[in-house]
């Protein structure tokens, strides 16, 4: 057992010591659903253990899915775990992603109809009553597809075992509106994977032509957009008191003491974006080599490497650290991690497909950004700290060029055919030094 299993184990048995009593075994078998003790299990992220990053899960592999299931079976807790861990199987071996809600499986007969529609039923289905989702697998056109059903769109016929545990029947006759069927951005994903696959086989002289090769939905763009945090907002986020108690203090229910290994990641990401500039994936894969200094000023070196990705070419730069930052110490944290001989500046992220800034954004979106009352889907997020800072310099009056080069953005024609890279680090210092946000109390959020 490795040290994430045994730190699985000790809380599911806090947990379970806790929460699955024996009244609350009673209760659920005359038909009370144990919900303290399943919010219990969501909140800690056991309920998603074992489940990829990817999906929506919390990492690990499926002994860790195995080792929840054995320790709550250990305890006879009434909820569906081994059902819950099965349905999110079947999502993530499907592509699509896993979230928190109780779910179970159904084995029966279900099947698309000429007109689109699901129908089928099935009996014996554990917990049916008490799920949020039922996955299923239908059948169209004589192949299988996983589907997930709302159990507030169904029929269900209460039932028990032997055992007293639910075991109920459904009946599934759904019409299936356009919003409960893939969109054309989630379809052309799918498409650009199976086109990448087509190249491969192309290249191995497995196939003549890749069948996928252009084969893409039109997307209608969408209307809204990222906008940079106001003054106002930026004091709601930046509150001492909050700010560190969501960050390098910040407690998860999985832990016994001392907080999350990312306290430190969440807390500099933020603000070194505000007072950068820098997409949130370039901050979070940051090499502690990348933090250089010429003449005696400090600057961050955005390059694409081994081990790190930019954006674009035009990505490729120098942005100087802001005097705010090596106020609050930022400088003198990288010299810790560089004489615990780390590599990164934020260690503590793991890799994912897309980059090392996963776990960092679900902080501030699922958790932080909207605990504070500021987060909005797509408008107001962690990457509008980038916004932030471009529409501070822009209030400053920079000049254009200089914001392009300081963000990575595209030059104009000129400018990029034939002004090479006319910006001295001593000149991006000044006009990064003009970024300032008024009202916010950094001397009560230094933490070095």
């Amino acid at each position: 057992m490795n040290e994430q299993q045994q730190m699985i184990k000790d809380a599911l048995e806090r947990i379970l010591t806790d929460l699955c009593t024996a009244d609350v075994v009673n209760a659920a078998e005359a038909g009370e659903w144990p919900e303290e003790l399943w919010q219990a299990l969501t909140e800690t992220g056991l309920t998603l253990a074992g489940i990829s990053e990817q999906t929506g899960g919390t990492g690990g592999d499926v002994t860790d899915s195995l080792l929840v299931i054995r320790e709550a079976a250990r305890f006879a807790a009434p909820v569906p775990l081994a059902e819950h861990f099965l349905a999110a199987r079947l999502l993530e071996s499907s592509g699509m992603t896993v979230s928190q809600p109780v779910m179970t499986v159904a084995i029966g007969e279900f099947e698309f109809n000429s007109n689109g529609g699901l129908t089928g039923q099935a009996d014996h289905v554990a917990f049916a009553r008490w799920a949020d989702e039922i996955i299923l697998v239908a059948v169209r056109k004589s192949r299988p597809f996983v589907c997930r059903v709302n159990t507030s769109d169904i029929d269900i016929t209460r039932g028990t075992n032997l055992a007293g545990e639910p075991v109920d029947a459904i009946s599934v006759d759904l019409n299936l509106p356009d919003d409960k069927t893939q969109t054309p951005l989630n379809i052309n994903k799918k498409l650009t994977k199976l086109s990448a696959f087509g190249n491969w086989g192309v290249k191995q002289g497995l196939m003549s032509a890749n069948p996928f090769r252009d084969m893409k939905l039109e997307v209608k763009k969408s209307r809204t957009q990222r906008q940079p945090f106001t003054p106002a907002e930026l004091k709601k986020i930046l509150k001492p008191e909050l700010y560190l108690d969501n960050t390098i203090n910040y407690s998860h229910p999985i832990y016994k003491s001392g907080g999350v290994k990312n306290g430190l990641p969440y807390y500099w990401v933020f603000i070194l974006g505000i007072f950068s500039g820098l997409r949130t994936n370039e901050m979070a894969q940051m090499r502690l080599e990348d933090i250089k200094k010429e003449s005696n000023i400090w600057f961050l070196h955005v390059e694409e490497s081994e081990q790190t990705r930019v954006k674009t070419e035009n990505a490729i730069r120098k942005v100087p650290v802001h005097p705010q930052l090596i106020d609050l110490g930022f400088i003198d944290y990288v010299g810790n991690l560089k004489r615990k001989r780390k590599d990164r500046v934020f260690w503590e992220l793991t890799q994912t497909r897309d980059g090392y800034a996963k776990q960092v954004s679900r902080h501030y979106n699922e958790k932080y950004l909207p605990a504070v009352g500021v987060w909005e889907k797509r408008v107001k997020v962690l990457y509008c700290t980038r916004h932030t800072f471009i529409n501070c310099l822009y209030s400053k009056k920079v000049d254009e060029n200089v914001i392009k080069s300081l963000v990575g953005h595209e030059k104009e024609f000129t400018m990029k055919h034939y002004g090479g890279d006319p910006f001295s680090t001593k000149r991006l210092f000044k006009d990064v030094s003009k970024v300032n946000y008024k009202g916010i109390k950094w001397d009560d959020l230094k933490i070095v």
